[in-house]
């Protein structure tokens, strides 16, 4: 809905409803990925043909209770071979991922990275498939990450961490259970 809001003595022109709040969520989920334009199935559906975009995961945001697919924007038009192929790379390492397959994936996130010069999404699908190796998820494990911004559907649960906690969680031993919380089937 979008229009003039609220009574005779004071209104605003304001968008409200399920798809507002969505991407108002995935605006806040961008910190998180290290992306600059997050945005759902449907608008991906939309964008498409004029746009590059890249799927980059699934989750639950606040005030909904259904996964919502996501997509990074990329660009307008196409991308150059480079980055055609680490997008492509990005999306096999996370088919890997989702399959739990944690080391196929690192090797060909750690490609994706490369290809992308850089690139914060798959440095994070990386932390995760680590923190999976080390600490493997319970076998009553739901398949949802929780973090306070956003519940990862795809299967870890901590969000882009500091680079200090991630050297840290590595080196010392930490268990990330004290940092993450992993979701159980009921």
């Amino acid at each position: 809905m979008i229009g003039n809001m609220g009574s005779d003595d004071h209104f605003n022109y304001t968008a409200m409803g399920d798809e507002v709040n969505v991407a108002a969520r995935l605006e806040q989920a961008n910190k998180a990925y290290g992306t600059g334009i997050l945005i759902s199935k449907e608008t991906c559906e939309l964008v498409r043909r004029n746009f590059a975009v890249r799927e980059l995961d699934e989750c639950v945001v606040k005030g909904r209770r259904n996964a919502v697919l996501v997509y990074e924007l990329l660009n307008r038009g196409g991308l150059d071979e480079e980055r055609a192929e680490g997008v492509r790379m990005f999306e096999l390492g996370l088919d890997h991922y989702r399959n739990h397959l944690w080391q196929k994936a690192i090797d060909v996130l750690e490609q994706a990275r490369e290809n992308l010069h850089g690139d914060s999404s798959s440095d994070l699908f990386i932390y995760r498939c680590k923190q999976f190796i080390q600490f493997p998820p319970a076998e009553d494990w739901d398949g949802y990450v929780r973090d306070s911004s956003v519940t990862s559907v795809t299967r870890v649960n901590q969000l882009t961490p500091p680079e200090d906690l991630r050297k840290e969680s590595f080196q010392s031993g930490v268990d990330p259970k004290e940092v993450i919380q992993l979701g159980k089937r009921a």
